[in-house]
């Protein structure tokens, strides 16, 4: 009697094998992506560093924290352990923080600390949902990256500018606060060409003179010579009215950026002799606020760009979608 032979089990739930992420093709895919996302994380540190020192603008800071959400957001749908995830992330931190290895130890620790955590965090949400659905949901799934990452990244430079801020750097940069002022000034001439925001003082207070002349019917009547004569001395008046209503110094010659710049700090000036710690605390609080408000600006730009990115690794075969069968254990009574 001969031996019988051997039959294939039919447990289906043994039929189905997990499919392996690292083959050696695949393996090297996963170290590009790593490789790049700390690279990114790196040019970021570079370039907050450029911009506490003033030689950075907020559009470049801006630019640069776009590409670095979307290279997060590329690097969280990929199927990895959330160990190795773990410490990619740790190399993200070190990467950011390499450039600011003169501050505190402590302040160094606490900062990467909100940054891997919030990142962490924004990764295991963006698994949940891929994991919790029978299609890939890019969009929803990476929103749960870039709010957090985002977080993360103004809680972390927040924590690394604190160390810089003393009476003289109250504000933002001068050279950050000229490139604001010159955008928005170039916004505003677009809808108000009479007013000339972008100059020097004495120019714009004497387009504000005309603007209200220019309806004056005794004005109009007068010789060119006369009308100039009067923009001149009401162009003076609005110097002297706004000096003694923002409580400075203003020169005719003086750019309208730095003018309005000396106010502000003026007036946060006042407000620290007056609150002391509790003013930096609610400084804080209202930076914070903004920053992550434009944020939303910016991470719903780099979500198209990763969506973009993301179909064409899939076109060109880099990543793949597939379908998987398994078995799913719920609890009834």
């Amino acid at each position: 009697m001969g031996d019988l032979p051997l039959q294939q089990s039919q447990n289906l739930t043994k039929r189905v094998r997990e499919r392996p992420f690292y083959g050696e093709t695949v393996f090297w895919k996963a170290i590009v992506f790593d490789v790049l996302v700390v690279a990114v994380a790196a040019a970021l540190g570079y370039f907050y560093k450029g911009y506490l020192e003033g030689t950075v603008s907020t559009v470049w800071l801006a630019v640069v924290g776009g590409v670095f959400l979307v290279v997060s957001a590329i690097e969280a749908i990929l199927p990895r352990s959330m160990r190795r995830r773990l410490l990619i992330l740790i190399f993200e931190a070190i990467a950011v923080l390499v450039f600011f290895l003169s501050e505190r130890l402590d302040v160094l620790l606490l900062s990467g600390g909100f940054f891997v955590i919030f990142s962490l965090w924004g990764d295991k949400n963006c698994r949940d949902e891929l994991g919790g659905s029978l299609e890939v949901k890019f969009f929803k799934a990476t929103r749960q990256v870039f709010t957090k990452s985002s977080t993360a990244f103004i809680i972390l430079f927040l924590t690394l500018y604190l160390p810089y801020w003393n009476l003289d750097s109250i504000f933002v940069p001068v050279g950050t606060w000229r490139s604001f002022y010159g955008s928005t000034a170039a916004f505003i001439n677009k809808f108000y060409p009479e007013i000339d925001v972008s100059s020097k003082f004495g120019s714009l207070a004497e387009s504000v003179a005309r603007l209200e002349l220019q309806n004056n019917k005794d004005y109009l009547s007068l010789p060119e010579v006369n009308r100039e004569s009067i923009v001149k001395q009401s162009s003076a008046q609005v110097v002297e009215n706004l000096s003694k209503s923002l409580g400075v110094t203003i020169k005719p010659d003086e750019q309208t950026s730095d003018v309005f710049y000396d106010f502000i700090v003026n007036i946060l000036k006042k407000w620290y002799e007056q609150f002391q710690q509790f003013f930096i605390i609610g400084w804080s609080l209202v930076v914070f606020i903004i920053a992550r408000s434009l944020a939303v600006i910016v991470y719903w730009l780099a979500s198209l760009v990763a969506f973009v990115i993301y179909q064409l690794l899939l076109s060109f075969g880099a990543i793949h979608i597939v379908g998987e069968s398994r078995t799913h254990e719920v609890i009834e009574y």
